[in-house]
């Protein structure tokens, strides 16, 4: 056994300096969380592009930042890892996976910022969990929490085909997710589920449009 010279403030400077860097340290414990839990990569990269496609049309009005969008890409990267216990009710085995896991890199706040998202991800949405964040971080928690819950829905199927180009525009409490008509009209299973996901919205007071746009329009 030998006594360290350094002490609990030089490893907080070593975890600043590696987030500034190219490579953020918290990616490879994400990474090795999903090996842990056997995930699926390929449909949490298909998951985690389109939650980010859906953010960056979102980030300004929702007055999102670049942390936000971090977090979310992360939550979507191991947002299955709860079936490593169950399927039913994964979303909430996986929270607590995550809350209550020793996540190399991540703050406890942090820690339960994805954990929220991950409860959040389907189903009745828990407003309980948001109000236990920081009030800094509850509003854009659930804001986060909408766009992964569309992305997980999006691709529930686990197809591999590319969705199409969606558009998406937010306001207050509303968002309008506008897709090609043909494509909508093809897929009525996920139709179905967008109602669905409409209802649960609407117990929380949101308002979730779905419309289909002409593909030769401007």
């Amino acid at each position: 056994m030998q006594v360290s010279d350094d002490a609990l403030r030089e490893g907080v400077l070593y975890d600043i300096v590696g987030r500034g860097g190219e490579r953020d340290p918290r990616d490879a414990s994400i990474l090795a969380l999903c090996e842990r839990y056997a995930c699926d990569r390929e449909q949490l990269a298909r998951v985690e592009h389109t939650a980010l496609a859906l953010f960056d049309q979102a980030a300004d009005a929702w007055h999102l930042d670049g942390e936000d969008r971090r977090g979310l890409g992360w939550a979507a990267r191991i947002h299955e890892i709860g079936l490593a216990v169950a399927h039913s009710q994964y979303h909430q085995h996986g929270a607590y996976l995550v809350e209550h896991s020793d996540i190399a890199g991540f703050s406890r706040t942090e820690q339960q910022f994805l954990a929220v998202l991950v409860r959040n991800q389907r189903r009745t949405l828990y407003l309980p969990s948001f109000d236990a964040l920081p009030d800094r971080l509850a509003k854009s928690g659930l804001r986060c929490a909408l766009l992964l819950r569309l992305a997980v829905l999006l691709h529930r199927s686990h197809e591999t085909d590319p969705l199409p180009v969606l558009g998406l525009s937010v306001g207050n409490a509303v968002m309008t997710l506008a897709f090609p008509e043909p494509w909508l009209e093809a897929h009525p299973l996920t139709r179905a589920d967008l109602q669905s996901e409409q209802d649960y919205l609407d117990d929380i007071g949101f308002k979730l449009t779905v419309v289909a746009k002409d593909p030769a329009a401007a």
